[in-house]
C-alpha cells in the first residue's frame, strides 16, 4: 500500500501555458495569474479554467510589477521610465506616469507607489511625484517594511529610507554580490542574491537571523506564502525550493521549466504555484483539490436537509421558512412550498409524504407526489426541534418540553408527554427506539408501541445543549454547544467515545454506515470526521461557511451541507478514488516529505505533518515512517501524539513495523504507548499481543504495565481488601468493572489478602481452551523476551490459570503413580499376570490421549520438549510389550522391553515434579544441565563406544595386547589403570558439578521469570486438550486482576495510611460544606499526624536496617571486632567498577612497523605515499603514536579480572574504533568504504567478545565515541545510520542487558546495573563543535535528558564520551557548541540532586571538571590507546555512603621491557579527599605547583616513568613549550576544570 504510494506520487504536476514569449515575472490575485513579458506585454490568465482572460499592452520591455495592499491595483514599471497603474478587479488604467530614469522596481502602497533604479521616486495614484532622491548605488529590488522602505543594491548591501522624507535611516551588509530579491514576513526581512544564499534579517536588532542555503546558482527570485509558512526561492539553477518559516528546512523542491527562472508565486489558497523563465511558465498544482462547491448558493441560510426515500430529491429547509424540492440529476427545483413564516427547524419524510416544523411552534404535513400541502397540526408552543414517522403516527418534539403523538389519517394529537428532563433540542427514530436531546440528557423510549412509547431512562451526556442526535443500531452519537462529539451504547447507557476538536458549538451529527464513522458540521467551519472504533479523528475538512445541517448522499460519495450561503458539497474523503491528501493545504508539500521518506532520504521530523492523512488508503504520517523504519522520526511523532488509526487495509502502524519486522519501530510503538489513552489504540495492540510477544522487543514488559493500570474510579477504592477467598482475576462477559466486588475496610483481615486493584486495557479471552486463549499462551512459550514473564499482568493471569488448571497434572501425577506401582509389581512378583498389563494398558489411555491431542495441534512444538518425547517412547514400548506378551515372545519382552520401559516410565516421572513450587526449579536446572552437557556427553558416549568397537575387532583379530586378563595384570598395571579411572571419573564429576553451579547460579537470578515461562508451557499443553471447546463461543475477559502485598515492607501501615487520607479527604469536605470549623480543623491535624507517623514506618528500610547495625556494632567493646563489623557493612553498601576509556583498537596493528607508519604495513588515506619499511624492534604491547592492539586489550582486562573478578559493572567510554581504521586502504590500495565499514564492525565484534571472555557475568555498559563511526566524527545517516544502531545493539545487548529503546533515536540510553543503580548514557557527539546539521537530534537528546532526570527517584551516573568543557590540548580546544553547553549546565543545575557524578573520555587523560552552582563532580579517563604519549590507564572506582574514592593503574611503555600493570596514583592518597568534589581538588592545586605538577604527571599516567622531566609532563600534557608560556600554561589548566562554556574559559585564561 505504502509503496504503491511512492509509485504514484513520483514528482508534483504541473501544467504548462503554451505562450511563445519571453515572461519575466508572475504575480497571482485570487486564481487569475498576471504574467509580464519583455514585449511589455501583461497576460491575464484564469488558473481554473486555464484560459486567456485578456492582456494589458505596454510599450517596451517590463522591469517590475507589483500589487498594492488589498490588491487593488495593479503597478507596472517598465525599464524605459513608465509607470502604468491598473485598477481590479477591472483592469482599467487609472494612471500613466513618464519617470526620468531607468527603473528596476517599483512598489506600490495604498495612496502612494515608490519606483527605484539610479534614483528613488514616490508618487501618489494621481501621478504626482512627491519625492526624489539620487542614489550612489542602483536599486534592484525594493520592499515595505512598515515604517521603512527597504531596498537591495548592486554591490549587496540592503538600504531602509524613512518613507515620509525618503532619508536613509541605515543599511546593512546584506550579500557578497547584487541582492536580487527582497520579501517582508511578519517577523522578518528576508533577502536574496547572487551569492546563492536567501537571509532573514531581524530589523529591530539589524542583524542577520539565519543564512538559508541550497541552490547551486544565484537566487533569482522570491515569494512568501499568505500564511507566513514557507518562503519559496527560485534559482538559476532551474530549481525551485520551498523553506519552513519555523524550522528553517527545506521541505520541497521542483526543477523548473529550461532556462533562467525569472519570476515564482503562489496563489493565497496556496493551491497553485507559478514560475515563469524565459521561455514559458509552469503552474505547479501543490494541492489536490476536491471540488467542493455550493450545490445550491443562497442569499438565505439552509437550515435543514433530507432525501425522499426514493433519493432522486434533496428537501431543503430555509431560514425564511420556505422549502424546496431538487431534482438531484438535473440541479433544478422541482417545487417550492412557503406556509412557514419562520425558519424551518425539522424535517421528516416517509413515502409521498414530508413534515417541516418550523420556529414558531407549527407543523405542515406536505404531499410530495402532488407537491401540496396536506394539513397543518398545532400543539406546540415554541420551536418544532424534532420530527419523526414511526409506523402510522408522527413524533413531534419541541422547547416546550413536550413529545406529542400525532395520529397521521385522523390529523389529530394521540397522546402529549411532558418531558421532565426539560427542554428538548432535538430527537431521532430508528429500529423502534427513541432518543430526545433533553438540555443536557439523553432521553431514551422504546416505540414498539409506536401510540405510546415507553421512558427506559436518560444518560447524562453533556455540560451544554445537545443540539443533533443520530442512531445506528444499538449506538447513539450527540453532537453539543459544549463542542464535544460523543458516541454512546444506548443498549446499556454508557459512554464507548468522547470526541474534543472542535473549538465552536457542533450544530449537527451523522453516522457513516459503511465504515464505522461519524461526521461533525461545527460552528468553527469545519466537518470533522470521526473513527468511533478507534476512538480518534481521521479528517478534518475546512468550508467556507457556517453549517447548520450535515447529510451524506445515498451512497455516501459527497457530503451535503446546509450552511449560511446554501447547500455547500464536500466529497467524502473516506471514499476517494485517487490520491487525496487532507487537509488539502500544503497536501503537495507532505507528499514530497512523505516521498524523501520512502527513498530512505530521512528528512526532519516536522509536526505540522501529524493530522494529514492520504486517502484512498488512510495511512498517516505514522504508518509512513513505520514503513519506512525511520525510528527517531517515529519517536518524536509519537512524542506529539499523531493520531493512530488503521488503514482501509485494517494495518496499523504497529502492526505495519512488526509484518514489515522493523523491530526498533516496534519497539518504539511500546515505548509511547502510555501517550495513547483511547481505547481504540489498546485494542490494535491488544490483536498483535502474541506477535509482539514472539518479537522479543525489548518493551513488551512496559507495554503491559502501561496496559495493567491502577483503578480510577469514584466507586471503587484504589487498594484494600477482597471479598473473601478471592482469585488472582475476576472475568465477566462485558469487561466491565463490577464496584461490588471491591471492600476497603476489613483491615483486621490477613496481611496476606490486602490487594491492590488493577484493570486490564486488554480484552483477552480466558475461556481455557479458546482458540484466542491457547494462541497468547503459545506466544508466551515461545517468547525471546523474558521480561515479559516480569509483568504483573502475565504473572495474574498464568497463576489464575494455573489455580484453575492444577487438579488436571495432579490427577495425571496419581495415575502415573499407580502405572509405577502395577508395573513394580509386573516386573517384581506377578510377572506372569495380564491383568496388571491389562490396567496399565487402560490407565496410559488418559496420557495417550492427552500426548495425541498436543500432537496434533502442534507438532514442531511437541517435539521441541524432551520430556514428550520420553514420554512417546513409554506409551510405545508399552504397546509393543503388551503385544509380545501376548504373542508369547517372553525372553525379548522381558530381557530388553521390560527394563526400557522402567526406565522410561521412572524418567518421565521425574516432570511431575514440576508441578509443586518447591522442586520446580531444580527440574528446571536439571533440564538446563542436561541441555549444557548434551554435546560433551555425546562425543564421550561415541568415544567410547568406537573405543569399544576397536577392542572387540582387535580381540577378533587375536591381537594379545588387547585381551588380557585382569589376573595378568601387574601391580604397577594395577595402578595405572586404578589412577587413569580416577582421574577419568574426577574429571566427569568436576566438569558436571561446574555446569550444575553456573546453571543452578543463572537459574537463581531469573528463578522466577523461568518458573513463570515453565507454569505457561503446563497451561498450554492443558488447554490444548480441550479440543472441544475451540469455538465454543464463550468470552470470559480480565476484569480486574489483584496482585497480594502490594507493600513489600508493612501492609498494615499502607493499609491504615490509605484509610487515614481517605478519611482526611473526607474531613477537607465537610470543611468546604461549612460545618464546625475549629471541631474539623482539629480533626484534621489529628489525621495529619497520624499520616506522618505512618509514613515515618513506612520508611524502614535496608537503609535502616544498616543504621540498626551500626549502632548496635557502636556498643562492642572490642575494637577490632568493631572495627571488622564496620568495615563488613561498608562493603556490603558499596559498589566497585571499572572504567574503559579510548581504547582504539587497531585491527591493523602490526608490531614491527614504526609509529610514523601508524604502526601499520599497509597505507591509510593519511599517510597513502608512504611505504612501510619493518623495524627489528617489535612493540606487541603498542608504541607511542599508534593506537592498541589486541594484546594491550587482553592485558588490561586480565589485570583487571585478577583486581576484581566480578566487580559490579564495567563502563566502557567510547572509541573502541582506532583513530585510522576508517581511512585504511584496502588490500588493492585503494579507498573502498564498504571495506572499512566492514574492518569497522569487525572490530567492534572482537572488542565485545574480549571483554565477555574475561567478565562473562558482569554487565558492561558501552557508550558511542567519535571514532566509532564510519569516519572521524561522522554520525551515520538514513538507510546507513538505522543499519548501524542496529548492529550495535546486537553487539551491546548481550554485554549491557537491558537498553532502553531511546537507542534507536541516536545511540543514547539508559539501563540498570545488577544492584538497581541507573546509568544514563548519552552519545555528545550530537553536541560536538566538529559535528554540524544534528540540531534536532541533540536538542532531543537534550529534552530526553531533562525527562529521564525528572522521572528519576533515586541518583544516577551521566556517561557520555565527548566532555561538556574545554580540552587540555592547546590550553583550550573548544569541545562543544556554546549552545548545547549552556543548556546542559542548566539541566544539571536544576536536576542536580539526581546525578551522583558525571563520567566522560575523549581527551586521553585523567582531569576534573565542575558545573557551576553545583557539586556534581565531572571525571575525565585515562585511555588505553597511547597515541598521545600517555602511558595506557584504567580506572577502578570504589562508591559507598560515606566515600567515594577511585585508583588508575598504568602499563609503562616507556621501558625497553613492558612489565606489568601499576598503581598510578589512588584519589584519597593524593587530595586527602573522601568524597569525589572537583572545587576541592581546584583549590589544593591552585595555589600548590608541586600538586599540580602531580596532577599532570598521573593524569597522563607518567608516574611510572623514572626520570621524567618537567618540561615533558607539560610538553605531553598540553602540547606547549612550557618554558616559553609557564604562567599562561598554568593558569589554562586551572581555568579548564574551573569554566565549562568556552567564553568564560577564554575570559580566565586571558585575563
Amino acid at each position: 500500500m505504502v509503496g504503491t504510494l511512492r509509485g504514484q506520487c513520483s514528482q508534483v504536476p504541473y501544467t504548462m501555458i503554451p505562450l511563445k514569449d519571453c515572461y519575466l515575472s508572475v504575480l497571482t490575485v485570487a486564481n487569475i495569474l498576471l504574467a509580464a513579458s519583455k514585449s511589455g506585454k501583461v497576460l491575464v490568465w484564469c488558473l481554473k479554467t486555464n484560459q486567456r482572460l485578456e492582456v494589458l499592452e505596454h510599450e517596451s520591455e517590463i522591469a517590475s510589477m507589483k500589487l498594492s495592499p488589498q490588491d487593488k491595483y495593479l503597478a507596472v514599471a517598465e525599464k524605459k521610465g513608465k509607470v502604468t497603474l491598473w485598477e481590479l478587479p477591472r483592469f482599467t488604467k487609472t494612471c500613466e506616469v513618464n519617470t526620468k530614469f531607468q527603473v528596476s522596481s517599483i512598489e506600490p502602497q495604498t495612496d502612494l507607489v515608490f519606483m527605484a533604479g539610479k534614483a528613488l521616486k514616490a508618487i501618489d495614484t494621481s501621478g504626482r511625484e512627491l519625492a526624489s532622491l539620487e542614489l550612489e548605488d542602483p536599486v534592484t529590488s525594493l520592499c515595505n517594511c512598515e515604517e521603512y522602505l527597504a531596498g537591495g543594491t548592486t554591490n549587496g548591501k540592503i538600504k531602509f529610507w524613512n518613507k515620509q522624507n525618503l532619508h536613509q535611516e541605515f543599511e546593512l551588509e546584506a550579500h557578497r554580490s547584487e541582492v536580487t530579491c527582497l520579501e517582508k514576513t511578519q517577523n522578518f526581512l528576508v533577502s536574496s542574491g547572487n551569492d546563492s544564499s536567501v537571509k532573514l534579517w531581524n530589523l529591530k536588532s539589524k542583524k542577520c537571523q539565519t543564512v538559508i542555503r541550497g541552490h547551486s546558482g544565484p537566487v533569482s527570485c522570491l515569494a512568501v506564502t499568505e500564511d507566513q509558512k514557507y518562503i519559496i526561492s527560485g534559482s538559476k539553477d532551474k530549481g525551485i525550493k520551498f523553506w519552513d518559516l519555523n524550522t528553517e528546512r527545506h521541505e520541497l523542491e521542483v526543477l523548473s521549466q529550461e532556462g533562467t527562472l525569472t519570476g515564482v508565486c503562489v496563489t493565497k489558497d496556496f493551491n497553485f504555484l507559478v514560475s515563469c523563465s524565459e521561455e514559458s511558465i509552469r503552474v505547479w498544482h501543490l494541492s489536490n483539490i476536491p471540488g467542493d462547491h455550493f450545490y445550491k448558493e443562497s442569499q438565505t441560510a439552509v437550515k435543514q436537509l433530507a432525501f425522499t426515500p426514493d433519493n432522486q430529491h434533496l428537501i431543503v429547509g430555509f431560514a425564511d421558512g420556505k422549502l424546496q424540492l431538487h431534482e438531484m440529476l438535473l440541479s433544478t427545483v422541482d417545487a417550492e412550498f412557503g406556509k412557514h413564516k419562520t425558519p424551518i427547524c425539522s424535517l421528516a419524510v416517509q413515502g409521498d409524504l414530508m413534515a417541516s416544523g418550523s420556529w414558531e411552534g407549527s407543523i405542515y404535513l406536505w404531499d410530495l407526489e402532488f407537491q401540496e400541502e396536506k394539513g397543518l397540526l398545532e400543539g406546540h408552543t415554541q420551536k418544532v426541534t424534532g420530527l419523526a414517522f414511526e409506523k402510522e403516527v408522527l413524533y413531534s418534539c419541541s422547547e416546550d418540553s413536550t413529545l406529542i403523538v400525532w395520529d397521521l389519517e385522523q390529523m389529530t394529537q394521540i397522546k402529549t408527554i411532558e418531558v421532565k428532563e426539560g427542554k428538548v433540542h432535538c430527537m431521532k427514530v430508528a429500529n423502534e427506539t427513541m432518543i430526545l436531546g433533553c438540555s443536557r440528557e439523553i432521553v431514551i423510549w422504546n416505540t414498539q408501541n409506536a401510540k405510546c412509547p415507553q421512558h427506559l431512562g436518560s444518560v447524562k451526556a453533556h455540560l451544554d445543549n445537545i443540539t443533533s442526535l443520530d442512531i445506528l443500531e444499538a449506538i447513539a452519537v450527540s453532537g453539543s454547544s459544549d463542542c464535544t462529539v460523543k458516541v454512546w451504547n444506548i443498549a446499556e447507557e454508557k459512554l464507548m467515545c468522547n470526541f474534543e476538536g472542535h473549538k465552536g458549538p457542533v450544530n449537527s451529527v451523522t453516522f457513516s454506515e459503511n465504515n464505522s464513522c461519524v461526521f461533525s458540521a461545527s460552528e468553527d467551519k469545519t466537518v470533522k470526521v470521526w473513527s468511533y472504533f478507534e476512538e480518534t479523528m481521521l479528517v478534518s475538512l475546512e468550508i467556507p461557511s457556517c453549517p447548520y445541517s450535515i447529510l451524506l448522499d445515498p451512497l455516501y460519495a459527497n457530503i451535503l451541507l446546509g450552511t449560511q450561503q446554501g447547500v455547500y458539497i464536500l466529497k467524502n474523503p473516506l471514499l476517494a478514488d485517487s490520491i487525496t491528501v487532507f487537509p488539502n493545504r500544503y497536501s503537495a508539500v507532505f507528499l514530497y516529505h512523505v516521498l524523501q521518506l520512502l527513498d530512505n532520504k530521512k528528512p526532519e521530523y516536522n509536526p505540522a505533518w501529524n493530522n494529514y492523512i492520504i486517502f484512498p488508503w488512510r495511512i498517516n504520517i505514522l504508518h509512513i515512517l513505520a514503513y519506512a523504519n525511520h525510528v527517531s522520526s517515529l519517536s518524536l511523532a509519537l512524542k506529539a501524539k499523531a493520531p493512530f488509526f488503521s488503514s482501509s487495509a485494517l494495518e496499523t502502524p504497529l502492526s505495519m513495523a512488526v509484518m514489515r519486522r522493523n523491530r526498533f519501530s516496534a519497539d518504539m510503538f511500546l515505548e509511547h504507548c502510555h501517550l495513547y489513552e483511547n481505547n481504540g489504540v489498546w485494542k490494535s495492540f491488544e490483536v498483535l499481543l502474541p506477535a509482539l510477544n514472539i518479537a522479543g522487543l525489548s518493551n513488551i514488559k512496559k507495554l503491559y504495565e502501561e496496559g495493567f493500570v491502577k483503578v480510577e474510579q469514584d466507586t471503587i477504592p484504589g487498594s484494600g481488601v477482597l471479598k473473601a477467598d478471592p482469585p488472582l482475576v475476576h472475568l465477566s462477559e462485558t469487561g466491565f468493572i463490577h464496584p461490588e466486588n471491591f471492600l476497603e475496610e476489613n483491615i483486621s483481615k490477613k496481611l496476606e489478602e490486602a490487594v491492590e486493584f488493577k484493570t486490564s486495557r486488554f480484552c483477552i479471552n480466558l475461556v481455557s481452551g479458546s482458540e484466542e486463549s491457547i494462541n497468547f499462551l503459545k506466544s508466551l512459550v515461545m517468547c525471546g523476551n523474558k521480561k515479559v514473564f516480569e509483568a504483573e499482568m502475565i504473572e495474574s493471569i498464568i497463576l489464575w490459570k494455573w489455580r484453575k488448571d492444577q487438579w488436571f497434572y495432579y490427577g495425571m501425577a496419581f495415575i502415573h503413580l499407580l502405572v509405577m506401582i502395577f508395573l513394580a509389581l509386573h516386573s517384581l512378583m506377578l510377572s506372569e499376570n495380564f491383568a496388571l498389563v491389562a490396567i496399565m494398558l487402560v490407565l496410559s489411555l488418559v496420557p495417550f490421549s492427552f500426548e495425541l491431542c498436543k500432537i496434533l495441534d502442534s507438532t514442531f512444538l511437541y517435539f521441541m520438549e524432551p520430556w514428550n518425547i520420553f514420554e512417546v517412547f513409554r506409551l510405545v514400548f508399552l504397546l509393543f510389550y503388551s503385544g509380545f506378551w501376548l504373542a508369547d515372545y517372553r525372553d525379548f519382552e522381558f530381557d530388553i522391553l521390560l527394563p526400557v520401559i522402567v526406565v522410561l516410565v521412572w524418567i518421565r516421572g521425574i516432570v511431575y515434579a514440576k508441578h509443586f513450587d518447591s522442586t520446580r526449579l531444580l527440574i528446571i536446572t536439571f533440564e538446563s544441565v542436561a541441555n549444557k552437557m548434551f554435546g560433551f556427553m555425546l562425543v564421550l558416549a561415541v568415544t567410547i563406544l568406537g573405543f569399544g568397537v576397536a577392542l572387540e575387532v582387535a580381540g577378533s583379530n587375536q591381537r594379545k595386547v588387547l585381551t588380557v586378563s585382569l589376573d595378568e595384570l601387574s601391580s604397577l598395571e594395577w595402578v595405572v589403570l586404578v589412577i587413569g579411572v580416577v582421574v577419568v571419573f574426577l574429571l566427569l564429576v568436576n566438569i558436571f558439578i561446574a555446569v550444575v553451579v553456573v546453571t543452578h547460579w543463572k537459574n537463581n537470578q531469573q528463578h522466577k521469570t523461568l518458573e513463570w515461562k515453565e507454569l505457561s508451557k503446563l497451561v498450554l499443553d492443558y488447554e490444548i486438550a480441550l479440543f472441544w471447546r475451540r469455538n465454543s463461543g464463550q468470552s470470559m475477559y480480565i476484569q480486574q486482576c489483584t496482585t497480594p502485598n502490594i507493600t513489600y515492607i508493612n501492609t498494615q501501615s499502607t493499609l491504615e495510611l490509605n484509610k487515614q487520607i481517605s478519611k482526611y479527604k473526607q474531613a477537607k469536605k465537610t470543611k468546604r460544606n461549612g460545618d464546625d470549623l475549629e471541631k474539623v480543623r482539629n480533626e484534621m491535624q489529628n489525621i495529619k499526624e497520624e499520616i506522618s507517623g505512618i509514613k515515618q514506618e513506612l520508611k524502614f528500610s535496608i537503609d535502616g536496617v544498616l543504621k540498626q547495625v551500626i549502632q548496635e556494632i557502636s556498643s562492642i567493646k572490642d575494637k577490632n571486632i568493631k572495627m571488622l563489623w564496620l568495615i563488613l557493612v561498608s562493603l556490603a553498601r558499596s559498589q566497585d567498577f571499572f572504567v574503559i576509556s579510548d581504547l582504539h583498537y587497531d585491527i591493523a596493528y602490526n608490531p614491527n612497523y614504526e609509529e610514523k607508519y601508524l604502526c601499520h604495513n599497509v597505507s591509510t588515506t593519511f599517510n597513502q605515499n608512504l611505504h612501510p619499511i619493518p623495524t627489528p624492534f617489535a612493540k606487541p604491547m603498542g608504541r607511542f603514536g599508534c593506537d592498541a592492539p589486541l594484546e594491550l586489550l587482553k592485558s588490561s582486562l586480565e589485570f583487571l579480572q585478577g583486581l576484581n573478578p566480578d566487580p559490579e559493572f564495567i563502563l566502557l567510554l567510547g572509541d573502541s574504533i582506532g583513530h585510522f581504521t576508517s581511512q585504511l586502504l584496502n588490500p588493492s590500495g585503494i579507498y573502498y568504504r564498504p571495506y572499512n565499514k566492514a574492518l569497522i564492525n569487525l572490530t567492534f565484534q572482537k572488542v565485545a567478545q574480549a571483554i565477555k571472555d574475561y567478565f562473562p557475568n558482569t554487565k558492561v555498559v558501552p557508550i558511542i565515541g567519535n571514532n566509532d563511526g564510519y569516519s572521524d566524527y561522522e554520525i551515520p545517516e538514513g538507510q546507513e545510520g538505522i543499519e548501524y544502531l542496529d548492529f550495535l545493539y546486537e553487539q551491546w545487548k548481550p554485554l549491557a542487558g537491558e537498553i532502553s529503546g531511546s537507542f534507536s533515536d541516536g545511540g543514547y540510553y539508559y539501563t540498570y546495573t545488577r544492584s538497581g543503580l541507573k546509568v544514563v548514557c548519552l552519545n555528545s557527539n550530537y553536541f560536538s563543535i566538529k559535528v554540524e546539521g544534528f540540531e534536532a537530534t541533540a536538542e532531543e537528546q537534550l529534552d530526553w535528558l531533562d525527562e529521564e532526570l525528572k522521572n528519576s527517584e533515586e541518583q544516577v551516573i551521566l556517561i557520555m564520551h565527548i566532555p561538556p568543557g574545554v580540552g587540555m590540548w592547546n590550553l583550550g580546544d573548544q569541545l562543544w557548541h556554546p549552545s548545547y553547553t549552556t543548556r546542559f549546565i542548566s539541566i544539571m543545575q536544576t536536576h542536580q540532586n539526581k546525578v551522583s557524578m558525571i563520567l566522560c573520555g575523549h581527551v586521553h587523560h585523567g582531569n576534573f571538571q565542575s558545573i557551576p552552582e553545583t557539586e556534581i563532580p565531572i571525571l575525565l579517563h585515562p585511555s588505553i590507546s597511547p597515541i598521545f604519549g600517555n602511558n595506557p590507564g584504567v580506572r577502578y572506582y570504589h562508591l559507598s555512603e560515606n566515600y567515594q574514592v577511585f585508583t588508575d593503574y598504568t602499563l609503562n611503555l616507556y621501558t625497553q621491557e613492558v612489565g606489568s600493570w601499576q598503581e598510578e596514583y589512588n584519589f584519597y592518597n593524593l587530595y586527602k579527599l573522601s568524597k569525589l568534589n572537583t572545587e576541592a581538588v581546584y583549590n589544593q592545586i591552585k595555589n600548590n605547583y608541586d600538586l599540580l605538577l602531580k596532577f599532570l604527571m598521573h593524569s597522563h599516567g607518567l608516574g611510572v616513568v623514572e626520570g621524567i622531566s618537567e618540561e615533558q609532563i607539560w610538553k605531553i600534557s598540553t602540547g606547549v613549550n612550557y618554558e616559553h608560556e609557564k604562567a599562561f600554561a598554568k593558569k589554562s589548566v586551572l581555568c579548564l576544570m574551573k569554566f565549562l562554556p568556552y567564553e568564560e574559559f577564554k575570559n580566565c585564561r586571558d585575563s
